[in-house]
């Protein structure tokens, strides 16, 4: 007989690993969408994007990315989104050396 926590514990479970899947589902596509545009992309920025968990704003980029209309537009997204995961990567503040 299953416990409410044993419940409660594999139903958290289920939906991080749901949030996962989304956030992997969304920078494949982003990803995917850009080399096309592009031929190929930076590994570091891949890294990064990878890296980045927000599903509002990957959902974003990734619809973005798919009404993109050529090489240009595609540049413009790397280079607004290099700028929101360079904020997220190094956030000002914090303490000075």
């Amino acid at each position: 007989m299953e416990s409410t926590l044993y419940k409660s514990i594999f139903a958290e479970g289920e939906l991080a690993g749901e949030a996962r899947g989304e956030v992997r589902a969304y920078t494949e596509t982003i990803t995917q969408v850009l080399i096309r545009w592009l031929g190929t992309l930076d590994v570091a920025f891949r890294q990064h994007l990878a890296a980045f968990s927000d599903r509002a704003i990957l959902r974003a980029w990734q619809q973005e990315a798919i009404y993109l209309h050529g090489a240009d537009d595609a540049r413009k997204l790397i280079e607004r989104s290099k700028r929101r995961l360079c904020r997220r990567l190094h956030p000002r503040g914090g303490t000075s050396s």
